[in-house]
């Protein structure tokens, strides 16, 4: 029951204080030992502001931990090292706990991170959210896999704006590069397809492709889904929904033209100019999509604001 009340504290914690980040951006957070040992050689931890282990004379922060509970699922032999595969059902299963790490000059929280460790050895890696922060304001949050840099990595600007949103993987950087100027607000909100025209065609008017633009610069891409002006969403055709998160960028090359990017994990998925024929129409021109050779990609079309 404790390990539960950890967890959803700690998604709470992220959660609420996301809400009001600010703060000037950080060092590389590259250069952050998310992987590695720690050993308890006095009363507390101490680390430098990279993380790594130091004296308590040159420290910056000292760590602390809450322990969120052990492991117990089955080893599939899918090895990639993680610790022999979390080694379970052996005898060094994998601990989960949240780091927290506190400024030695005043005592107040800067850094929070999942980890795990391997029960009865030094060794840690950090592994899920993670996040920077300024009295109770986060300044920056990432997420890690297997100690290293796995998906989101978000900065904010002093105003509480974003500031950049990169998406790393494997811990490198994609081609993904996010700023606040690229989230025009004139996308925010859910877009539907039609059908192009044909004679006696009964789903011409009905939706097949909806993209939602979120203001958070995140996009939501439902496929396979058919909405009806009269009826609403068609209960049968959520039948196998097709649903994707990734991010937009758009960068405008005129009053009402300019260039969308999308991308799914961190690549590039579609490039289209994008033509505002006013406030509830968008044409696309697909210049560039990520589908196998020979597949059939629609070079124009328009969307109704929904």
């Amino acid at each position: 029951m404790k390990h539960r009340v950890l967890m959803m504290t700690f998604m709470t914690l992220l959660i609420s204080i996301m809400s009001c980040a600010q703060n000037k951006p950080h060092r590389d957070v590259k250069l952050l030992q998310a992987s590695g040992m720690y050993k308890l050689t006095g009363d507390k931890i101490y680390v430098d502001a990279n993380l790594k282990q130091t004296s308590k004379s040159n420290a910056v922060y000292y760590l602390e931990k809450d322990v969120l509970g052990t492991d117990l699922v089955l080893n599939d032999s899918n090895t990639g090292n993680y610790w022999q595969d979390y080694r379970y059902f052996q005898d060094t299963p994998v601990v989960r706990f949240i780091y927290y790490y506190y400024n030695i000059k005043d005592g107040t929280k800067a850094f929070v991170a999942k980890a795990a460790e391997w029960q009865g050895k030094p060794t840690y890696l950090f592994d899920g959210l993670a996040f920077f922060q300024k009295g109770e304001e986060v300044t920056a949050y990432m997420n890690y896999k297997g100690g290293k840099l796995d998906g989101e990595y978000v900065e904010v600007n002093e105003d509480r704006s974003l500031k950049f949103r990169k998406i790393m993987k494997d811990g490198k950087e994609t081609d993904f590069y996010q700023t606040s100027e690229s989230i025009d607000p004139y996308f925010v909100g859910k877009w539907q397809m039609l059908r192009p025209p044909k004679p006696d065609d009964s789903y011409n008017k009905k939706t097949y492709l909806v993209n939602e633009y979120k203001a958070d610069g995140s996009i939501e891409a439902y496929e396979n889904i058919h909405y009806d002006e009269i009826n609403g969403w068609s209960a049968g055709s959520l039948e196998g929904l097709n649903k994707s998160k990734g991010f937009w960028k758009f960068k405008r090359t005129g009053e009402n033209t300019g260039i969308m990017e999308v991308y799914f994990n961190g690549r590039l998925f579609e490039r289209d100019e994008m033509i505002m024929k006013d406030r509830n129409t968008l044409v696309h021109k697909v210049i560039y999509t990520d589908v196998p050779p020979g597949t059939p990609v629609m070079r124009n079309y328009t969307m109704k604001r929904q």
